[in-house]
């Protein structure tokens, strides 16, 4: 290496004594002056020169690399054409570099060659990989590809992206350096060296090429000096001539560039050839003769267009890291040919031992001697191998922990077969228990399984026996399949699978009696197979009557089981029917379909209604619409009260406070429900219906809840709640009324003041009923010696039931005496469904009448009534309405019967009424009148018997109210006139 030597100072700066040596004394003094100054300025001159020069140095070195891609002689000999792939290879792998490098700040995270950066509002978006802007892809794409793409084709296509990329990147390289060509990436080549501007998120000229840099794995700053182009030739040691930016032969500052130059030039093909040669030994793995061959001709090719002086020492450097490399590349490549036959060996191993283990579970001798010997032959290999250290004693161990491997997972299979097997057999059983098969019963009767599970498998094989033998014992009642585990144990006994059917047989029996107490109607459809229950359909606007139709069907089939003694509870839903129509009655389903559903399930169960909605058990106030219906209540006022209830949920309504609510209550109705079987749930029930009655009466939204009329309002609420309502002729019916001078809970449709009368009379009936002053002295008479007798007639009508013939109450097995009546001693209170008990009050007891038997006085106040109105003296007519006790539906001749036929007119009194067309003979015939004849007839009806035909405000509400009755059965669930 050539070394920079001081020279003698005569600068051209200072070179005045060339020019005039003999000036005089003003020369002197003026060149000494000079050489002061060049004292001065020389070592900051050199200091710039120096910088220059090895500025000049690297890129004349760069210059030369450049040349070097362009070296190829005619013809190509093999050797060329290696060196030519290497430095194509070399290109490639830069190219690659640069794209990652740029790849990991413009997109990597954010979506790679299908990012799409934020919008610019000149350049459009920022594209791909290398988020190119939108603007400038047709003119690149057109300069690199020869043809305009568009953004969308850009996008789509990661080899467009990358040809682009490389094609303006790399002539950035060449222009600017790789740190230079980074900053032009960001900035624009106007932008290269302006370090300090910064984009919109901050990130300045500077830190992009130092980012990038350092992804490159490198450091290095941008010259924005101009390249300067050599000036002045000189002839170097071996003759030949060399492009000089100064001679040799100038002063101290010029050689310094020109040494600076050579050390930069030289530092600069050692780091552009040392880092080549590492690149390309990176496209040679494991082929340590290609990279030899390609090194070499590169070497040759840098070497060649080396200048003289330097050529010697670059071979030497290059060729001797080249050597490194191509050792490095033979030692891996002896290493992967290792680990390959490692892997290769350690797989066989593996996959040998596997098939071992599968046959030493199968216990297919053939098999394990077949996989041991391939297992044997594999692990020799293996021990053969070298740089392995595999040892005879790791291949025994292998041997030793296959057959290990084999005994756990046979061990393992062994318990999940007897899992599986003991599973099995419970679903046998429980299948068998209820009448089913089941897939696979046989397994009960195989020996491993009857080894693993004596027991369980014993206990299925009894049950198998029970259903195959026996196919009648699951429909059996209760006591049925008692009676027969009694006569089945009482058998003599031969052998001990016979105890096994029995035992059998009483479990079924104990969980069959277990299952209709839990849910009978769903019992009924597991165990009555030749005659299950009726499904219900769904409740549609379309077809309402199709879902009574098959209430009622469920409601005759319950009762029969419940007749036949499968079940001791009237139950006809099973509990997931009765939660899917409980879900249908909730508070958010419209009040209407909440209405129509309870109509449907009253017109269906008829007087069972009540303990359907008992197993609905939804809120009080669906649990009253639906009982009250039941009873006889208007579906009018059930639609109200939901309705009413929906709107408090919505706080549409302010009720009252609560203790106004219990006031009202207790003022109304409290002492009627004294007595009554569960009156407090009553009480909740009907206090919640109350509410949503106040709430759906328009009144409610324009007083304030504690004003007087808010409570007068509640109090009414309360008794339309009980079932209060005015009959037809003006008389109050329901609720709470005065009955034997008690408040009293009355039936829905009863009036109080003919239920007060009937009693009465029924338990004081006059002995002379003549008419006349002797008559009447009798009575007088009667009444003074206490000598009253009882309507026996009309009490019997009023109580018997089946088992009992029925009679008037008892007190101490007497009849009652009058003066009890007269006082206010006798009180009537509901008991359950339309019957009442009767209290006496005597001092301070409360004692209930009794009947004949000396049980319990129960009466129904509607037959009461009806049997002293029956006795009243009446005009015969030749004709009446249908009455079931006396007369045949009609056959219409066509499939079906009638019973009634309603027609609606205008009623004398004003409105309109519902009068039967249809009308029976005592002989039971019947006739078909005219709307004008039974208009006629049914005036002259209500004047002869004392009851009404139903009235109403509008036509609409007649036939509606027809409609509903013959849903229920028309004239075969009561007379129409009252």
């Amino acid at each position: 290496m050539a070394q920079i030597r001081k020279i003698v100072r005569e600068n051209p700066l200072s070179n005045f004594r060339q020019v005039a040596p003999d000036g005089g004394g003003a020369f002197r003094f003026l060149a000494q002056g000079l050489n002061a100054l060049y004292d001065r300025v020389a070592p900051v001159a050199t200091d710039i020169m120096t910088e220059r020069g090895a500025e000049a140095g690297r890129q004349e070195a760069r210059k030369r690399f450049g040349e070097t891609k362009g070296l190829v002689s005619e013809p190509i000999s093999e050797s060329q054409q290696i060196a030519n792939d290497a430095m194509s290879a070399i290109g490639k792998g830069k190219n690659l570099q640069y794209r990652e490098a740029i790849a990991s700040i413009e997109s990597a995270g954010s979506g790679g060659y299908r990012a799409i950066g934020a919008r610019h509002p000149k350049l459009g978006r920022a594209l791909g990989k290398y988020q190119i802007m939108e603007a400038n892809i047709g003119p690149w794409s057109q300069e690199v590809l020869g043809r305009t793409v568009s953004a969308d084709e850009f996008l789509a296509s990661d080899d467009i992206q990358d040809q682009i990329f490389d094609a303006k990147f790399g002539g950035y390289v060449e222009r600017f350096g790789e740190a230079g060509a980074a900053q032009a990436w960001f900035a624009g080549p106007g932008g290269v060296g302006k370090n300090s501007r910064k984009d919109v998120h901050g990130t300045t000229v500077g830190v992009y090429g130092q980012k990038f840099m350092a992804a490159m794995g490198q450091s290095g700053t941008v010259s924005t000096q101009g390249n300067s182009e050599p000036s002045v030739m000189i002839r170097g040691s071996n003759g030949e001539l060399e492009a000089r930016l100064y001679s040799p032969y100038s002063g101290e500052i010029l050689q310094a560039h020109n040494a600076a130059a050579q050390v930069a030039y030289v530092s600069e093909v050692y780091n552009k050839g040392l880092s080549d040669i590492m690149q390309m030994s990176s496209q040679y793995i494991a082929n340590p003769e290609g990279f030899a061959a390609a090194a070499q001709s590169y070497v040759d090719q840098i070497v060649d267009a080396a200048p003289q002086d330097y050529k010697s020492e670059i071979r030497g450097v290059l060729e001797k890291e080249m050597v490194r490399r191509q050792l490095g590349i033979m030692e891996e490549k002896q290493r992967d040919i290792r680990n390959r036959a490692n892997n290769s060996s350690a797989a066989l191993v593996e996959r040998w031992s596997t098939t071992l283990e599968d046959a030493i579970v199968s216990g297919d001798e053939t098999a394990i001697k077949e996989a041991e010997a391939a297992l044997d032959g594999v692990l020799q290999a293996r021990e053969a191998l070298p740089g392995v250290h595999w040892t005879e004693e790791q291949s025994a161990n292998v041997f030793i922990k296959t057959r290990r491997a084999a005994e756990a997972s046979r061990e393992r299979k062994r318990r999940e077969a007897t899992a599986e097997s003991r599973d099995h057999l419970n679903l046998i059983i429980r299948g068998a228990k209820n009448g089913a098969s089941v897939k696979d019963e046989e397994m009960a009767f195989d020996p491993q399984v009857m080894a693993d599970h004596p027991e369980l498998a014993r206990e299925a094989q009894a049950f198998l026996a029970l259903r195959d033998d026996m196919p009648e014992f699951l429909e059996m009642t209760p006591s049925e399949q008692a009676q027969a585990v009694a006569r089945m144990a009482a058998e003599e006994v031969a052998e001990e699978w016979q105890l096994d059917i029995v035992d059998a047989a009483r479990t079924v029996a104990a969980a069959n009696q277990k299952a209709w107490d839990d849910d009978p109607a769903a019992r009924a459809f597991e165990v009555m197979k030749s005659d299950p229950p009726p499904a219900l359909p769904n409740l549609t606007p379309d077809e309402p009557e199709k879902f009574v139709r098959a209430l009622t069907d469920r409601r005759d089939y319950m009762n029969d089981l419940f007749e036949k003694g499968y079940t001791d509870t009237r139950a006809y839903l099973t509990k997931e029917e009765a939660e899917s129509i409980q879900s249908f009655m909730g508070a958010e389903t419209p009040p209407e379909l909440r209405a129509a559903m309870a109509d449907a399930i009253v017109g269906g169960f008829g007087e069972d209604a009540v303990r359907v909605f008992d197993e609905i058990d939804a809120d009080d106030v669906t649990m009253f619409v639906g009982k009250m219906m039941s009873l006889g209540g208007n579906p009018t006022l059930a639609a109200t009260i939901l309705r009413g209830q929906q709107m408090m949920a919505e706080g549409l309504v302010r009720v009252p406070p609560k203790a106004d609510q219990v006031g009202q209550f207790s003022r109304a109705a409290a002492n009627a429900f004294k007595g009554v079987p569960g009156a407090i749930a009553a009480q909740s029930e009907v206090m919640a219906a109350a509410q949503a009655i106040y709430a759906a009466d328009p009144a409610a939204r324009t007083i304030e809840p504690t004003s007087d009329a808010a409570t007068e309002l509640m109090a009414k609420a309360v008794q339309t709640a009980l079932g209060q309502a005015k009959n037809k002729r003006g008389q109050l019916t329901g609720g709470v009324q005065k009955v034997m001078d008690h408040d009293t809970l009355l039936p829905i449709g009863v009036s109080g003041e003919d239920l007060d009368a009937a009693i009465r009379k029924s338990m004081r009936g006059l002995p002379h009923e003549g008419k006349g002053f002797a008559a009447g002295m009798a009575n007088m008479g009667a009444a003074l010696l206490g000598s009253f007798t009882t309507d026996d007639a009309a009490w019997t009508a009023a109580t018997a039931r089946e088992g009992f013939e029925g009679g008037p109450p008892l007190y101490n097995g007497k009849p009652i005496p009058p003066k009890y009546v007269g006082d206010g001693n006798i009180r009537i209170v509901p008991a359950a469904g339309n019957l009442y008990r009767m209290e006496i009050i005597s001092g301070s007891s409360v004692l209930n009448a009794e009947d004949a038997d000396g049980n319990v006085f129960f009466f129904d106040p509607k037959k009461l009534m009806e049997a002293e109105n029956s006795s009243r003296p009446k005009t015969s007519l030749p004709l009446e309405p249908f009455d079931s006790a006396k007369h045949q539906p009609r056959d219409n001749k066509d499939g079906t019967f009638s019973t009634e036929i309603e027609i609606t007119n205008d009623a004398p009194d004003g409105g309109y009424w519902n009068i039967p067309s249809l009308w029976f003979r005592k002989d039971g015939t019947s006739v078909q009148m005219t709307d004008e004849q039974a208009q006629i007839f049914a005036k002259k009806y209500e004047e002869v018997s004392g009851k009404k035909f139903p009235r109403f405000a509008t036509v609409k509400e007649a036939e509606d109210y027809a409609k509903k009755r013959s849903a229920r059965g028309g004239a075969s669930t009561g007379g129409l006139a009252e």
